[in-house]
């Protein structure tokens, strides 16, 4: 979950398998008039403890929400405007943050896993100039954060608090360092305590912040240069684990890099292909060891705008132990989500841009990163 000022829709579509990269089957042509119509990206994917699953779009025509079995079949849809933000689940519900930059007025829509509307209460957002951008659902309440670009005296960001019935308990204005030109939200997180996590961006480099009750509980430089972090997680441990890429002579690298829970770097690795562009996106946690991590890169397209999809395995100290590029002739690849079943599938979700239109996917793969059919 990338730039934090735009606007995400909530869509849950049903896998697009391959034969190949470039090789679509029987079901995934079913499924191309749908996908170009109703979503342009994939931005997130959310897999259950019974491998059904959901998948968070960016763009297109009518927000819809979908949820998928695990045999990849819809069991039901809804549609809202404005566009979805976030989500979060438990205690079997379906949270859905509803608005967008310029829509003052957010809801909060809980559903069953049955599709049925349990409640729905209004998020204000206090300002046309932000949405709400996170959200987590805690033991006693819900907690919202958002990120205000359009400041120009102060470098701040909002969280608000509301109890599980809708009631709002407060509002805070939480100041960052630096102006919003020098330093910049670029990822977050809301942990199971409350407490918030910041990946900041700059021109001279990225660092990571955690508040405590809306209080700095600390700061840590990551590195230096200009560095962009696209995604983060936490371990059961507490530390966290993150993502991007970096800057160098007009060329760009992957990186991925972790600090325990008290931000203390414990190391960052950076990868490139041989193209001029090589970048990640997002990363899961392996069940079994190590991390797997999505992104692109142009080996194949020196000269054009065209990408490969990225895909990349590390162990738990950040070592590379394979990589694989996947391409499309016709089209450019975006990936911007990746997850993992309990068999140990990946599916990745993104765009393809090809002449015509911008249109979703998600893929499957093995554990080995080769295409795979159902």
């Amino acid at each position: 979950m990338k730039n934090i000022l735009t606007p995400l829709l909530i869509i849950i579509l049903p896998i697009t398998l391959l034969l190949s990269a470039c090789r679509e089957n029987e079901v995934s042509r079913e499924l191309q008039n749908l996908i170009a119509d109703e979503v342009n990206l994939i931005q997130d994917i959310k897999v259950y403890d019974d491998d059904s699953y959901l998948a968070i779009s960016h763009g297109g025509t009518m927000p819809h929400t979908y949820y998928i079995s695990t045999n990849h079949t819809i069991q039901w849809d809804i549609a809202e405007n404005p566009s979805f933000t976030d989500y979060d689940v438990k205690d079997d519900a379906i949270y859905l943050l509803t608005g967008a930059s310029g829509i003052t007025g957010h809801e909060l829509i809980q559903l069953s896993f049955d599709g049925e509307q349990m409640q729905r209460f209004e998020v204000e957002a206090n300002t046309e100039s932000y949405h709400w951008y996170r959200m987590k659902v805690l033991s006693d309440h819900f907690s919202f954060i958002t990120y205000d670009g359009s400041q120009t005296d102060e470098n701040v960001f909002f969280q608000a608090s509301y109890t599980l019935d809708g009631e709002r308990l407060s509002f805070n204005s939480i100041p960052l360092p630096g102006s919003p030109f020098d330093n910049f939200m670029n990822e977050a997180l809301i942990g199971d305590d409350g407490s918030i996590t910041i990946a900041l961006g700059s021109t001279s480099g990225s660092s990571l912040l955690k508040f405590e009750n809306n209080e700095l509980a600390w700061s840590r430089v990551l590195n230096e240069g200009t560095t962009r972090i696209q995604d983060m997680i936490q371990e059961e441990q507490g530390n966290f684990i993150y993502t991007g890429f970096e800057f160098i002579n007009d060329r760009s690298r992957g990186l991925i890099g972790k600090v325990d829970a008290s931000g203390n770097q414990l190391w960052e690795k950076y990868y490139a292909t041989s193209g001029d562009e090589s970048r990640f996106e997002t990363l899961v946690a392996d069940a079994q060891d190590g991390y797997f991590l999505v992104g692109f890169n142009n080996d194949d397209y020196p000269d054009e705008i065209n990408k490969n999809l990225w895909l990349v395995k590390v162990d738990e100290n950040g070592e590379m132990e394979w990589q694989r590029t996947h391409s499309d002739t016709n089209a450019t690849f975006n990936p911007q989500a990746i997850a993992q079943r309990s068999d140990g599938t990946l599916l990745v979700g993104g765009a393809l841009l090809d002449q015509v239109s911008y249109r979703g996917f998600v893929m499957a793969f093995d554990q080995s990163g080769q295409p795979m059919s159902r």
